[in-house]
């Protein structure tokens, strides 16, 4: 059995054990305030940080990670001079104001400095252990935290209890709905219970992590035996907090997949998933068992401080009273934000989604999100739990402040974001790509009122066709999943570039035929699809690197390659060739179809931190409008319609700004090359004639 995550140990090595943090407070000669300000300035240069970052030091390598821009050079220029890394403790007080050193120590704030300017990177914790000279000079903290609690049990019942009876926005469970079986949960036994048709219950429903094969599942042998006990002590840790849970609830009934659906009988098993958004959906709450990586892990042990997501550092510390001890600093990374071991399983996005009532025990703490209340112990804001709340919040209330900007401005952008997010996470089938995420499709469609075609909708259709991948190249998979044009049809994470990118006015959507594997889930998979657009199309040549258009125009010498980056949606089998015969250099023919047209007056839109847009494999931190974007096709071996021409998508190329490209920084600046630049954007599809395509 797996060991629950109790806490993690904080770096240190020789490296950031070199820095003895002493502090002391001064005062601005112009400040009549007493406004002190206690720091403590690092002695290490910022050649010294990034030697000992290359050389494993976890607090250089974070110190200095957006001290460098993404080309691996330092931000401000190249020299030490004038370069430093400073921690700040100054502690303010409503009362005394701004302290005077010594001050019981509580929290830092970190930042980089330059000849030029500055850069925050945040504020860490500060801690020390109870027999290190530094304990007494720190603000007294606890460093575990109980969750199996009864404060925490007797708060959770009353957020639940709360949104029940008094939150207008928040949906009731529907009377008459309940699953086919339930976990029965008595004072000192489980077991499976049949629902009858028509009987209104109330449940909690389970959101978990499996990490592998459930060690107690129910099957066609044991469903007579489960209906009679399931032995407690046998199941997995998860699952016993969360029967503990419940009952702390005071909710009778539990929802667990691996025991409620016959896990061995396919039509069950097909049955019951099409029936999951609905099990969450009218849960009275749903658990979500979010620290906990795998089912035998749990969820109720004690949080010790820091947490295995937290960045931890241990720093030597010169006391006031003379003796050498050290702090531990920790807290979240600002750059790279934590996920629960929940969110990054793809199934649990549509659980966490579709529950009007969620309870979350995180790896930080207990919290709770409905459509009205977002909190925690203290009453923080509820983003910074997790990564989902966001989401969460924007997705349950699409319909209520979202419907006038999805016609009028940003078409699908919650369903957009839902899919990146999506595609982030692990599925361990990647056949249920498109089943992992049908109640939430449903959802969407329902409340705006637009039609789901193999993971994409119509009234944004030809905006979301421009999605890319935005990790490692993978093969494509083996068996048919979806049409090609869809981000469904890879493995991995897809990006969508620009969302209000100017579509062309020669793209026209003409039709759109998906058939299903069952009428009855049109959110489902998929057996066939079929796309139809008028549009502009260009041949031309796309080198064996896939990395580069070229033109197949015959113009002696050089080939002409054109100003734009391509990326493969996946390994291409033509470039496949033995190491004792390779093959020789050469192209492939390919379509340019153009989704985004060119305009002389782009417009420009930040990207928020984790979401930078990837141009060349550089971050950028602004999406810009206004350049040729579109589709990559190749003609398909299966057939022809009617006489015309079949394709399927391989890709896509956007043309790209002249700072963007990859050359040399003195030919970017060159006049005659920006306006050669310029010119090919504009002119890459003028006098091309609009035609019908066909892309399955």
């Amino acid at each position: 059995m797996d060991s629950p995550h109790d806490g993690s140990i904080p770096h240190t090595c020789t490296y950031c054990q070199e820095e003895l943090i002493e502090l002391k407070s001064t005062k601005y000669d112009w400040d009549d305030k007493n406004k002190y300000r206690t720091d403590f300035k690092f002695k290490a240069s910022a050649s010294g940080a990034e030697e000992a970052a290359a050389n494993g030091c976890a607090f250089w390598e974070w110190f200095i990670r957006d001290f460098l821009d993404d080309d691996g050079k330092r931000k401000g220029g190249g020299r030490d001079s004038g370069v430093y890394f400073e921690f700040t403790f100054t502690d303010y007080d409503e009362k005394t104001g701004y302290q005077l050193y010594p001050f019981q120590l509580q929290r830092v704030y970190t930042s980089r400095h330059w000849e030029s300017g500055c850069s925050s990177h945040g504020s860490l914790k500060i801690l020390a252990d109870e027999d290190d000279p530094a304990y007494q000079f720190v603000q007294p903290s606890e460093r575990v935290t109980p969750m199996h609690s009864e404060d925490n049990f007797a708060l959770a019942r009353n957020w639940m209890e709360d949104c029940c009876q008094t939150h207008e926005k928040c949906d009731k469970p529907e009377a008459g709905v309940a699953p086919t079986r339930l976990l029965e949960i008595n004072e000192n036994t489980v077991r499976l219970r049949t629902s009858i048709p028509g009987e209104t219950l109330a449940w909690v429903a389970l959101s978990y992590c499996w990490g592998g094969p459930q060690p107690l599942q129910t099957t066609t042998d044991t469903l007579t035996e489960r209906m009679e006990d399931i032995p407690i002590s046998l199941l997995p840790k998860t699952i016993q907090d969360a029967i503990t849970t419940t009952r702390k609830l005071n909710v009778r009934y539990l929802w667990v997949d691996c025991l409620c659906i016959i896990q061995d009988d396919p039509d069950d098993v097909r049955r019951e998933i099409s029936l999951m958004p609905e099990i969450y959906r009218n849960s009275t709450v749903t658990i979500s068992a979010a620290r906990a990586r795998t089912s035998n892990e749990g969820f109720l042990h004690d949080i010790t401080r820091p947490t295995p997501q937290d960045i931890s550092f241990r720093l030597r510390f010169l006391c006031p009273d003379g003796r050498i001890g050290s702090l531990i600093f920790y807290g979240q990374d600002e750059i790279l934000p934590h996920r629960d071991p929940i969110e990054d399983r793809a199934w649990t996005l549509q659980e966490h989604l579709l529950s009007q009532r969620l309870l979350v025990f995180g790896s930080h703490q207990i919290w709770w999100t409905c459509r009205k209340v977002h909190t925690n112990l203290v009453r923080r804001n509820f983003s910074t739990y997790s990564e989902i709340g966001e989401i969460r919040l924007r997705f349950l209330n699409v319909f209520l402040t979202q419907r006038r900007r999805y016609i009028a401005n940003i078409p699908g952008q919650t369903w957009l974001s839902l899919v990146q997010h999506y595609t982030n996470r692990s599925l361990t089938f990647s056949y249920d790509k498109l089943l992992a995420i049908s109640g939430i499709a449903e959802f969407y469609a329902r409340n705006m009122d637009d039609e789901y075609l193999a993971g994409h909708f119509k009234a944004s259709l030809l905006s979301s066709l421009l999605w890319k991948r935005h990790s490692p190249i993978l093969p494509r998979p083996a068996e048919y999943r979806v049409p090609s044009w869809s981000w469904a049809a890879i493995d991995g994470q897809v990006r969508f570039e620009l969302y209000r990118a100017p579509i062309s006015d020669a793209l026209e959507l003409l039709d759109c035929k998906i058939s299903l594997v069952s009428e009855g889930a049109p959110y489902g998979a998929v057996t066939s699809g079929a796309l139809t657009l008028r549009g502009r199309l260009r041949q031309v040549l796309w080198s064996e690197g896939r990395d580069v258009l070229i033109d197949p125009s015959p113009t002696p010498g050089t080939p002409h390659t054109f100003f734009a980056e391509t990326i493969p949606d996946a390994i291409s089998n033509q470039l496949d060739s033995s190491p004792d015969f390779p093959t020789p250099p050469r192209t492939t023919e390919v379509y340019c179809l153009e989704i985004c047209t060119y305009s002389p007056t782009p417009l420009y839109r930040r990207s928020l931190p984790g979401q930078e847009d990837v141009v060349f494999g550089q971050k950028r931190s602004y999406q810009r409008s206004g350049l040729p974007k579109g589709l990559l096709l190749e003609k398909s071996e299966d057939s022809s319609d009617r006489g015309r021409d079949v394709f399927k998508r391989v890709g896509i190329f956007a043309f790209r700004d002249v700072e963007d490209l990859p050359v040399e920084k003195e030919r970017r600046k060159d006049v005659v090359f920006m306006e050669e630049v310029e010119r090919e954007k504009r002119e890459f599809f003028e006098g091309v004639e609009g035609r019908v395509v066909r892309i399955i």
